[in-house]
């Protein structure tokens, strides 16, 4: 039988940056074993909401919920240890290599005056396993390519989540929050990183929320779609239920087609359309 729990959970979460609402309003649940996109326009509150999730920012009004409990009563040690947030850009302003980096995921069990312990060695040696990036450790962080360098901090998160001592794997559920975790990369690199993040997922048992720009790589890779705009959520659901077309022209305010992927199922992709005579002409005899 799944595991049905309600890992990551808001209600009526509400946020205003001085007295500019961002968030309204805010329903939604995460579950054991989920993979959710997180969708909108520039400015529809997608990053604000991540910091919320995982405690960076506070809430205004609502609440966020963390297997039951009102994250406001937890220690920030204590969501550490289940949420792990990736930002859309790590800035590291010293010379660490990748090894240090993924080391750094362990902090949130540090103790003082006691050195790593042997699960921060086995966390850490996991989190390279599992992301591929053994063959990195050595290098410096600043010498790797866009895609060598997310992997590196995608293994850090699985580090920062990875059970401590006295803690069953079993036991211990996990999320893990993306910022655009594609930005800035080529296709080819963002497609690596999406197909490891997809891997986690099924393999790791890890649950997984990502903001994401890029409709059709959202729609291939992710089970379940949040629709936001305007600091609301206008649908949830799979990305056939979601990703109509007019809903997205509603959204994003753009002409768009969509059709089936001509090999994924279930799997709508967005063509977007030329507005007011520009872009290039095609003629498209019927």
């Amino acid at each position: 039988m799944s595991d049905k729990r309600e890992l990551l959970k808001t209600e009526g979460l509400r946020f205003a940056y001085s007295s500019a609402t961002v968030l309204d309003e805010i329903n939604l649940t995460l579950l054991p074993g989920d993979l959710v996109a997180l969708l909108g326009p520039n400015g529809s509150g997608k990053t604000t909401l991540l910091k919320l999730l995982c405690g960076i920012l506070t809430p205004r009004a609502g609440r966020v919920m963390w297997d039951g409990s009102d994250m406001a009563n937890l220690r920030r040690r204590e969501v550490a240890q289940r949420i792990a947030f990736v930002p859309q850009e790590l800035t590291v302003p010293f010379a660490f290599t990748v090894s240090e980096i993924i080391s750094l995921g362990r902090t949130p069990y540090a103790r003082m005056l006691l050195g790593e312990t042997k699960q921060d060695r086995a966390a850490v040696e996991r989190a390279t396993d599992l992301t591929g990036t053994r063959d990195l450790v050595d290098r410096y962080f600043g010498d790797l390519s866009g895609g060598e360098r997310q992997r590196a901090v995608i293994a850090m998160a699985l580090a920062q989540v990875a059970p401590g001592s006295g803690q069953p794997a079993h036991e211990h559920p996990a999320v893990l929050l993306l910022d655009e975790p594609t930005v800035h990369l080529d296709i080819n690199h963002q497609i690596e990183v999406l197909e490891l993040i997809h891997s986690l997922n099924r393999s790791y048992g890890l649950s997984v929320l990502a903001t994401m720009h890029d409709l059709n790589l959202a729609s291939m890779y992710f089970d379940r779609i949040i629709l936001l705009n305007a600091g609301s959520i206008v649908a949830q659901g799979t990305p056939v239920q979601v990703l109509s077309r007019e809903r997205i022209e509603s959204v994003y305010g753009t002409d768009v087609v969509v059709e089936g992927h001509p090999t994924c199922r279930n799997t709508p992709q967005v063509i977007l359309l030329p507005t007011n005579g520009n872009g290039r002409e095609k003629a498209i005899s019927s």
